[in-house]
């Protein structure tokens, strides 16, 4: 038995480990066994018929395997990115793996996530996606992050599947599947015109970030013969006792910020309650916008910025500014003091957008730790 075989019973053994959560969401786990030898995937398939049989008798595990038919003919592709040729057919083959798994799996469900056949699951990961999901099923996004870790753990809708999949298909031969992911999520929301900086801004509007992560890869061997693969999430925890739920609720709106983000934490991240919004450089006029879906009626507002453990990186000189119309506009709330502005008034406003703006440029990191609407 090959190493990567080993993999996928372990991997299984770690998502089955939530079944009863898997079971109750009726979700369903489809293992697509990508080798073009007809020999070597029923071997696969019946290696975890022998495993996991019971997965499949109680309907949340199916297994496919693509005909080679479906496959072109790469031999005489046109190479890119200057890649060897080993890795460049190994490459183009995974993006059409991934778009012919996609395609099957667009109509098994309302969402879909992908995972590899080397990774474990943190507990109740199963609870905590649907958990997550639940909160912003409403909102206007297309990616949601539980890795960040290549293409693992990324999930969208499942009536995205189908033109990504045809995306991945048109450029399979140019780029990485993990690339082209975030090409296609430009294509939908970056216009024509629109500089680097806004369309990252836009972009963080529809690829949402929970952390820390659910999944961790376990594999060194990769289905690239002779490469080692050491990829590994160090913010992985394996208990669900360090995702935290959010500890306020904001309204629905479209969050986008000009403030370089360090790492993942991004400002739709401290603004949902799950996490900071961290930044390594702050200059004069970087803001946050906060556009709100609909009219909201607001007595006030708490944004702080620092933490315990990172005393000094707060906003040392910064406004927050309302308006209530999309072309209104924006008149003063109130001005950071110590790093916070908190804001309470017994009347409510009627407002449309919030904006929080760095009015002088900063040495010292920023982080924002809460940004609370008050109602």
């Amino acid at each position: 038995r090959s190493q990567k075989q080993k993999y996928i019973l372990q991997t299984l053994d770690s998502l089955f480990k939530d079944l009863a959560s898997i079971e109750e969401m009726n979700a369903l786990i489809v293992i697509m066994v990508a080798d073009l030898d007809p020999d070597k995937c029923r071997a696969v398939t019946n290696m975890i018929k022998v495993n996991h049989g019971q997965y499949i008798d109680k309907g949340v595990l199916e297994i496919i395997c693509p005909h080679p038919s479906l496959y072109p003919f790469l031999a005489n592709a046109r190479r890119t990115l200057r890649d060897p040729d080993d890795r460049f057919l190994w490459r183009s083959k995974q993006n059409i793996d991934f778009a012919f798994l996609m395609w099957y799996a667009s109509s098994k469900g309302e969402y879909y996530i992908q995972l590899e056949d080397d990774i474990i699951a943190t507990e109740r990961y199963a609870y905590h996606i649907n958990d997550y999901v639940e909160k912003v099923k409403n909102d206007f996004w297309f990616l949601i992050h539980f890795s960040p870790l290549g293409f693992i753990g990324k999930l969208m809708r499942s009536n995205d599947l189908v033109s990504f999949a045809q995306y991945l298909l048109l450029f399979y031969t140019t780029q990485p599947c993990d690339w082209l992911l975030y090409g296609y999520a430009r294509s939908l929301i970056c216009y024509s015109g629109l500089d680097e900086k806004g369309c990252v801004a836009l972009l963080n509007t529809i690829i949402l970030v929970d952390t820390p992560s659910l999944f961790q890869h376990m594999g060194t061997v990769s289905s690239l013969e002779g490469k080692v693969q050491n990829l590994k999430d160090p913010e992985f925890k394996d208990t669900i006792d360090e995702h935290k739920d959010p500890i306020y609720s904001n309204p629905r709106a479209i969050v986008t910020t000009t403030f370089s983000v360090y790492a993942r934490n991004s400002a739709i991240t401290v603004y949902r309650g799950v996490g900071v919004l961290w930044s390594d450089k702050v200059l004069k006029g970087n803001n946050i916008i906060v556009e709100f879906y609909n009219l909201e009626e607001l007595k006030g507002i708490n944004i702080q910025s620092g933490r315990e453990d990172h005393p000094h990186d707060t906003l040392l000189h910064g406004i927050v500014e309302y308006k209530q119309s999309l072309k209104g506009d924006y008149e003063l709330w109130g001005e950071f003091k110590d790093g916070k502005v908190y804001i309470y008034a017994s009347e409510s406003k009627l407002i449309h957008t919030i904006r929080v703006t760095a009015t002088e440029q900063q040495d010292n990191w920023l982080l924002v730790s809460h940004f609370e609407c008050l109602r």
